[in-house]
């Protein structure tokens, strides 16, 4: 079957895939959408269909009957329809391509450069210092949510590292092969975090907490929409400086997120584990403030100095505010404290909301 050149076929994997999940969404048995895909979807995928079509009638599952071609589906997308056919959830991996496609279809776009996500565009540089800061963007952006998506959608957290790896360069993909090493060793977060420096520390702080709280697939798809954000503001204001470890300014999240968007059961274990870690540090005060380059960040109370713990995205301060407020209206309290208990610990709880230059800070005091 001809290659097709990479940016067509981009282009003709997300028609295809559109075409798809609307039939499967409506019900349609996956006979039938092939059918109508014979007719209906662009070449060379069209005649892709008839052939996985009739592999599906002699008994194979989509995702085997699609394995046999490579060069028009890449791996992740391979995994992805495995994982939603094992789980049942077919139509939730489809809605995941849909929007992954569709991104490195408008993010290459914006800045002329060439799919990432087909078969023959795996990243073939040496390292980041290679990339300029869009296409960096734009990588990181389709890096984190292809990860963050095939969580969502089951894959196994080696494998889905594994095929997340393809997306980097080939020093960023051997640390990548290395960290899972390390998780199949059964070796503690300090020595799987020591195998992605390469990320950026907002990056590196998002994954961290992801792992400790359960939620490594939210935790990927925030920090895709963020440097999705951030080449889309970059490229509204080309005169600014392209801010990479810097993060878009609320405007552009909040005109885009609401409240009400968000579950608040993540937000939770992310307080939790705040407060565990500050008292395991000995910490009396946690401090969430803006900072100047757009960041969250969180710094502990201990001895009377304030040191920085690590940096959340700015996109998690609407939700996290909304949640403490809640909090400070639902809980016990007396005399402006909340009463709760950490790991076994009763703990007096003083949350209190100021203005900073930067934007609102919290200060969380734990006695």
């Amino acid at each position: 079957m001809m290659r097709t050149t990479t940016t067509m076929a981009n282009l003709a994997l997300m028609l295809f895939t559109r075409q798809f999940t609307v039939m499967v969404n409506a019900g349609a048995s996956l006979v039938r959408c092939l059918a109508i895909l014979e007719d209906e979807a662009p070449r060379p995928y069209a005649e892709a269909a008839a052939a996985i079509r009739d592999r599906v009638e002699k008994g194979a599952s989509l995702a085997k009957a699609i394995e046999p071609m490579p060069d028009l589906f890449p791996q992740f997308y391979l995994c992805m329809i495995r994982s939603g056919e094992i789980g049942g959830v077919l139509d939730l991996a489809l809605n995941h391509l849909t929007e992954l496609l569709h991104d490195d279809w408008s993010l290459s776009g914006l800045l002329g450069t060439t799919s990432l996500l087909m078969p023959d565009t795996r990243c073939q540089l040496e390292s980041w210092d290679e990339l300029s800061a869009p296409r960096r963007a734009i990588l990181l952006s389709l890096f984190c949510r292809a990860y963050g998506m095939m969580l969502t959608s089951g894959v196994p957290i080696a494998q889905a590292s594994l095929v997340a790896a393809d997306f980097l360069p080939s020093k960023e993909r051997e640390a990548m092969h290395r960290m899972v090493q390390v998780m199949r060793e059964g070796e503690n977060l300090e020595a799987l975090m020591a195998e992605l420096t390469f990320l950026p520390p907002i990056a590196r702080g998002m994954y961290r907490l992801g792992t400790e709280t359960g939620t490594l697939d939210t935790c990927l798809l925030k920090l895709g929409d963020l440097y999705r954000y951030e080449v889309m503001y970059q490229r509204a204001l080309p005169e600014a400086s392209y801010g990479l470890f810097r993060f878009t300014p609320d405007v552009v999240m909040e005109e885009t997120m609401e409240c009400d968007q968000y579950d608040m059961r993540p937000i939770q274990r992310m307080v939790n584990v705040l407060l565990e870690k500050a008292l395991k540090a000995g910490a009396d005060t946690i401090l969430l403030v803006p900072d100047d380059e757009k960041r969250l960040l969180v710094q502990y109370g201990i001895a009377g100095e304030m040191q920085t713990e690590l940096h959340l995205p700015m996109f998690a301060r609407q939700p996290l505010w909304q949640f403490l407020r809640v909090w400070t209206n639902t809980f016990d309290q007396r005399e402006g404290h909340i009463r709760t208990r950490i790991n076994g610990r009763e703990l007096d709880v003083c949350i209190v909301f100021a203005t900073e230059p930067n934007g609102e800070s919290v200060t969380i005091t734990l006695k």
